[in-house]
């Protein structure tokens, strides 16, 4: 189990289940490198001809003349050929790579709908760790949504979050709850104050939720063994996964 039982109600306690306030989430922004999508560009082809003609060979007999009119002739039309050829693949490859440039933008323009800053209250978001920072917008109740945002204010105050969670980046504070039900399973209780529980799938996961309820006194909110995360609204219970 990756936190201490819960102690006797009508004792002292100590631990995650003194009572006392725990942390709003003190969580470091993340600055993480962002850019865009590489365009394809255009290639250029290079052919360089060849320059002046051998002086014709001294007139011999009419049968050399005709054998040679018949070659210039052939080389002439591998010429004329060739650059047939030449503009037929430029020509190719100057709209596959107008083709390959489309996506790209197009990618890049979802890519930036998908910050931080499209982000409100009501949505949903992943975090890529404990500690918080870069975050992608995901769908609720799913797999990949960890928090679900209650608010988002300008600047770094993480105050303006009182008992929920916080996560500050690109110059917003936004405040978070967990989105999780009975049956979800979370990363393993910590009791470093930079770190805060994150969706986990229950075939590797150690704690799994046993109930989520409107805020309360933990000792009696949650069930014999319990632990829990108090938030300004609500009040989420874990223990061991069930047959682990």
């Amino acid at each position: 189990m990756s936190y201490p039982p819960q102690p006797d109600p009508y004792g002292s306690q100590s631990g995650p289940y003194s009572g006392q306030q725990y942390p709003s989430g003190q969580y470091p922004t993340g600055n993480y490198p962002t850019g865009g999508y590489p365009q394809g560009g255009s290639e250029d082809f290079w052919r360089q001809v060849a320059g002046s003609q051998p002086p014709m060979p001294p007139k011999k007999k009419s049968t050399g003349m005709v054998l040679g009119l018949v070659g210039g002739g052939v080389a002439v039309l591998a010429v004329i050929t060739l650059v047939v050829v030449m503009i037929i693949n430029v020509n190719s490859r100057d709209e596959a790579d107008q083709q390959r440039t489309v996506p790209a933008e197009q990618t890049t323009s979802r890519t930036s709908e998908s910050g931080s800053g499209s982000v409100t209250a009501g949505d949903c978001i992943g975090l890529l760790d404990e500690r918080g920072g870069e975050m992608t917008e995901e769908t609720c109740g799913t797999l990949d949504s960890d928090y679900q945002v209650v608010k988002v204010a300008n600047g770094t105050d993480r105050s303006v979050c009182g008992d929920d969670y916080s996560n500050v980046i690109d110059g917003k504070t936004y405040c978070i709850v967990l989105d999780v039900e009975v049956g979800d399973c979370i990363t393993p209780y910590s009791e470093a104050s930079d770190r805060i529980p994150l969706k986990l799938d229950c075939a590797v996961a150690e704690d799994q939720i046993t109930r989520v309820a409107p805020r309360g006194e933990p000792a009696q909110v949650c069930g014999e063994g319990d632990g829990y995360y108090t938030f300004a609204e609500k009040t989420f219970c874990f223990n061991n996964v069930r047959g682990a």
